[in-house]
């Protein structure tokens, strides 16, 4: 063994490089821009002095750090305003996630910050409620001035798949929302808040009652925290502020003030919503070494550093450390990065993804082939390779691409080996093929990589042994190409390194010319029944 595949992948990597590794063709290859695209969420008022701060002091910096390494930096933050059509049609929350994901999906490293302080937020009315979900909803409502509300407002479209029931404009009930008469705004504004929170609450309560609480939470939650569910699908791409009386304790890198509006029993319900949020889904999500803490006297107007010199030397200490903090991360990620990148492993499996996305274009028809593939795939009893022949120009490779693609449709977590024999020079040769096709799987099953120089009934070994690191849960798929295009020296063709037997979770495709002269088809004829 020479190195660890922990070395060159893991969890920091970002989310395009790891893809690539495992083989998924629907990836942009290569990538449009080197971004490190961060969205910032929180609630408004009571984080402004942080967010301030950063968006003067920090952000500035950041951007010149990141430059110097090649990569452009942006900054998201929807609370500088969104656009009145936006909220007129309950978009909001909806556009909110589209760039939460769009920063998930692009960004190099850090993706997502969140400011939490005592305030759980903003809670929204869902645009769109599954038509059986919603009628049940609507049969639990408790009076009929919910049941009113929600026929006034919500509209079922059986044109979408399952049916909806979807949450009409505003304007289209109260026109004056969108007049330019300010006083007529202003008052269908209040008409409108007032029928959204009589109709929330409604659902509130009618879900709470008919179901689960899982199922329920998202008629309760804010979109603070629904924003924060969507941001940490990679906790270690997450930064998070954390605001509390006399201590802050920045979490991942967490940002406090309690809810303005409500009654009671609404402002304590949030008080224990943001509670739950702060101190268990957010730990359980954060890595423990990335929580610091401040201590700090809360003030009745909160943080003040205008007037407090003790809160201006926090937030100065708070802005230094996250910059510090940053800059460490996109270090070690650019380097893990530059690492991976510049390995013959990642270049080979790159130009085998390239290959078959130039496959997959334009291609259309062998329906019941593609049948029979989806048989083999579904099929958990099959444990021996599946074979594809045909006469030269048949369009073999083009049928092993796709297969690839259609995997990837219905197997969101699966890894896919990919290699076009004769299209590189490291998969025309038997030894390089078997070590690069072993050394990517152990890569990302975080196994140590094999070393050169093995010879070929070590490396028909490890190959079967590497294979048993595919679990139920991440399954795998080896699709190799045209073996007749191997070097025939090292008796590459008589194919006594291809298993015959698969271990569970494992699945292989291989394809050959049917000649005899090519050796490959007469070879599995006998080997694989």
């Amino acid at each position: 063994m020479v190195k660890k595949a922990s070395d060159l992948f893991n969890s920091n990597l970002d989310n395009y490089t790891e893809e690539i590794l495992r083989g998924k063709i629907s990836v942009e290859c290569p990538p449009t821009a080197k971004i490190v695209r961060i969205f910032t969420s929180s609630t408004f008022t009571d984080t402004r002095h942080e967010r301030n701060y950063l968006m003067e002091k920090i952000y500035p910096k950041l951007k010149e750090f990141c430059q110097n390494l090649g990569y452009e930096f942006q900054v998201v933050d929807m609370r500088w305003g969104v656009r009145d059509e936006a909220t007129d049609d309950h978009m909001t929350t909806e556009l909110c996630l589209k760039e939460v994901d769009l920063c998930n999906k692009i960004s190099t490293g850090p993706s997502f910050v969140t400011f939490l302080s005592h305030k759980y937020g903003y809670r929204d009315l869902q645009r769109e409620i599954e038509a059986g979900e919603f009628e049940k909803l609507y049969d639990a409502a408790r009076t009929d001035k919910v049941k009113n509300l929600l026929s006034r407002w919500f509209t079922r479209d059986d044109n979408s798949v399952p049916p909806t029931y979807i949450l009409q404009p505003i304007s289209s009930r109260i026109p004056e929302f969108i007049s330019e008469v300010e006083d007529e705004k202003s008052k269908a504004k209040n008409l409108w808040n007032s029928e959204r929170d009589e109709m929330r609450q409604g659902l509130v309560q009618a879900a709470q009652q008919i179901l689960d609480s899982e199922s329920s939470h998202k008629y309760v939650r804010s979109v603070t925290e629904t924003e924060i569910d969507r941001g940490l699908i990679n906790g270690e791409n997450a930064v998070i502020q954390n605001i509390r009386d006399y201590q802050l304790k920045l979490a991942g890198y967490a940002f406090s003030l309690s809810e303005c509006f409500g009654t009671e029993e609404y402002i304590q319900e949030s008080h224990k919503l943001l509670t739950k949020l702060s101190e268990q889904k957010l730990r359980s999500k954060i890595p423990t070494d990335h929580i610091l803490t401040y201590p700090i006297h809360w003030t009745n107007k909160g943080i003040d550093p205008v007037s407090d010199k003790a809160h201006k030397l926090y937030i100065e200490k708070l802005g230094n450390d996250f910059e510090k903090t940053i800059k460490n991360v996109m270090e070690a990620i650019v380097q893990k990065e530059v690492d991976l990148i510049n390995t013959p492993l990642y270049q080979e499996v790159f130009q085998h993804i390239i290959f078959c996305q130039e496959k997959c274009k334009a291609f259309h028809g062998r329906e019941e082939t593609f049948h029979i593939i989806q048989e083999y795939m579904n099929d958990p009893k099959i444990d021996e390779p599946l074979i594809v022949h045909g006469e030269s120009g048949s369009g073999k490779t083009s049928i092993m691409a796709m297969a690839v693609k259609n995997a990837w449709s219905t197997e969101v977590h699966q890894t896919t080996i990919i290699r076009f024999l004769g299209t590189t020079p490291d998969s025309s040769n038997i030894g390089s093929l078997l070590l690069s096709v072993i050394n990517q799987i152990r890569t990302v099953y975080n196994q140590d990589l094999i070393k050169p120089g093995m010879t070929l009934k070590e490396l028909a070994n490890e190959f079967e042994n590497t294979l048993d690191l595919a679990m139920e849960e991440r399954p795998l798929l080896v699709v190799l190409d045209s073996l007749d295009q191997l070097d025939i020296t090292g008796g590459a063709r008589q194919l006594s390194w291809l298993p015959s037997k698969l271990p569970k979770h494992v699945k292989m495709i291989v394809s050959t010319l049917p000649e005899p002269e090519y050796e490959c088809f007469p070879r599995l004829q006998v080997s694989v029944a």
